[in-house]
Parts: C-alpha cells; sequence; structure tokens
C-alpha cells in the first residue's frame, strides 16, 4: 500500500505578497478567494517605504484566507495603519515583535478566526490603538509584552473567544484603557504585571467566564 503525500502548502510572501496587495482589497480578495489555503507571510517587511510622506496603510477590507498569516518583525512607520473589517481565517496569526510607528492603528470589527492570534512584544507609537468590536475565536490570544505608548487603547466590545487572553507585562501609556462591554471566555485571563498609565481604565460590564483572571503585580 502506498502511502499519501500531503501536497506541500503554498506561500504568497514577499514582493509577491506587496504586489498583490497594492492593488487593492478588490483584487487581494479574489486572489484569495482562488487560493485559499495558501499561507500569507510580510514576514520583516517594511512597509514604510509604501507610505506617501505619513500617509494610511490600508489593509481595511482585506481577506486572509484560512491559513497562517505572519506579519512578525514587520514594520509599519509613521502614519495611520488601518485593519479594520478586515478577515482572518482559522490559521495561526501573528504579529510578533511588529513595529508599529506614531499614528493610530485600527482593528475595528476586524474577524480572526479559530486559532492562536500573537501580538507579544509589539510596539505601537503615540496614537490611539482600537480594537473594539474585535472578534476572537477558538484559540489563546497573546499581548504579552507588548508596548503601547501614549494614546487611547480600545478593547471595548471586543469578543474573546475559546482560549487563554494574556496581557501579561503590557505597558500602557498615559491614554484611556477600555475594555468595556469585552466578552471573555471560560479560560484564563491574565494581566500579570501589567502597568497601566494614568489614563482612565474602564472594565465597566465586562463579562468574564469561569476562567482565572489575574491581575497580580499589576501596576
Amino acid at each position: 500500500m502506498t502511502e499519501a503525500i500531503e501536497p506541500e502548502t503554498q506561500i504568497l510572501a514577499g514582493e509577491e505578497a506587496l504586489k498583490l496587495w497594492r492593488k487593492g482589497p478588490a483584487e487581494w480578495n479574489n486572489w484569495v478567494n482562488l487560493h485559499h489555503g495558501w499561507k500569507i507571510s510580510f514576514y520583516g517587511v517594511d512597509f514604510s517605504s509604501e507610505r506617501e510622506s505619513e500617509g494610511e496603510l490600508s489593509f481595511s477590507g482585506y481577506d486572509f484566507g484560512n491559513n497562517n498569516v505572519d506579519f512578525y518583525e514587520a514594520t509599519f512607520g509613521d502614519g495611520k495603519v488601518d485593519f479594520s473589517e478586515a478577515t482572518f481565517g482559522d490559521g495561526i496569526v501573528t504579529f510578533f515583535k511588529a513595529n508599529f510607528g506614531d499614528g493610530n492603528v485600527d482593528f475595528t470589527a476586524a474577524n480572526f478566526g479559530d486559532n492562536n492570534v500573537n501580538f507579544s512584544e509589539a510596539t505601537f507609537g503615540v496614537g490611539n490603538v482600537n480594537l473594539s468590536g474585535t472578534k476572537f475565536g477558538v484559540g489563546n490570544v497573546s499581548f504579552i509584552g507588548t508596548t503601547f505608548a501614549d494614546g487611547d487603547v480600545d478593547f471595548s466590545a471586543a469578543n474573546f473567544g475559546i482560549g487563554n487572553v494574556n496581557l501579561s507585562g503590557t505597558k500602557f501609556g498615559s491614554g484611556k484603557v477600555d475594555f468595556s462591554d469585552a466578552t471573555f471566555g471560560d479560560s484564563v485571563v491574565s494581566f500579570f504585571g501589567a502597568t497601566f498609565g494614568d489614563g482612565n481604565v474602564d472594565f465597566s460590564d465586562a463579562t468574564f467566564g469561569d476562567g482565572n483572571v489575574d491581575f497580580s503585580d499589576a501596576t
């Protein structure tokens, strides 16, 4: 009996990924619809050279398919970064050590599928970071060691699915931190060692499930 050979997963990466992204969401989404199982990698990409002065970088409405999406160590430069209403499938999504410059970062109503989402050690510059209404699926969500500079950080009405939510060692700047109306699942939620700045911190009407919730050593 001959053993079946698994087909090798194909990857859209580097300059080819950039060329397609530059064409806008309609052409990008059409391509992804025809190549839905491909991995997508912007590993180490410096998007700052894609800006006109401090213009916007937009991934708004982009569909990233149903496999891993990699922004590991990507650099976005100064200016707005827009991932609002972006759709991520059931692959691992990583922004590990990504560097966002000064400017607003918008993940409003982004939709993550059933796998891990990793923003650990990412750095956000001066500006507001908006993840309000973001939906996370079945998988761990990590902001371990993430640094937010001065500006508001908004997780209001975010929906965390089934999986650990870890903000251990996260550093917030002097703006408002808003988790109002956020929904956490039944797994562990950790703010262990997190540092909050001088702005208001709001957990009003947030819902925690049956898992442990840890604010030990938070400041």
